[in-house]
Order: C-alpha cells, then sequence, then structure tokens
C-alpha cells in the first residue's frame, strides 16, 4: 500500500540536500583549475576519478589550449561560485 507523506518545502529542499551529501561521499572526484597560456586560472572543474568523462574533460580542455592542473578539494571549494565548470 502506498502513502502519502505530505513535506513543507524546507524538509523537502533538506532531504534532497542530504541525498546529495551523501552521494557525493561515495564518489571520488579529481579537482583541477584550468590555467590559459598566459598563467591564469580561468576556472575549475571536477571529475568522477578513474571515469571515461574524466579522460574525455582533460582531453577537450587541452583541445582549447588550457592546461588543468590538479587541486584539493578545497581550494575547489574556494572559488567564487559561477567560476567552476559543470561537474562531469
Amino acid at each position: 500500500m502506498k502513502r502519502i507523506v505530505k513535506l513543507t518545502e524546507s524538509e523537502l529542499t533538506n532531504f534532497i540536500k542530504k541525498i546529495i551529501n551523501e552521494m557525493d561521499e561515495n564518489i571520488k572526484y579529481n579537482f583541477f583549475k584550468i590555467i590559459d597560456k598566459d598563467g591564469e586560472v580561468v576556472g575549475v572543474g571536477a571529475a568522477e576519478r578513474g571515469s571515461k568523462n574524466e579522460t574525455e574533460i582533460i582531453d577537450q580542455i587541452f583541445n582549447y589550449g588550457y592546461t588543468p592542473v590538479r587541486i584539493s578539494k578545497k581550494e575547489y571549494e574556494d572559488y567564487d561560485e559561477g567560476d567552476e565548470i559543470r561537474n562531469f
């Protein structure tokens, strides 16, 4: 038998955040900053460690003439929101 559960918007938001945090804890990421030819940081990114996407993302960064440099999760999180590329 199915039950209908009523949640407030706040409860739903907290529930979703908890699920996302638990998912992120199980996935290991490599974090990197993207450097242009002048040595300036143009963004940061993260890719699941050892995934096919990680290899493809790094190859694309090189193809566009940028250099990915591995950084810590702390350094990744310290960048202003909007500087990061989409996580893959």
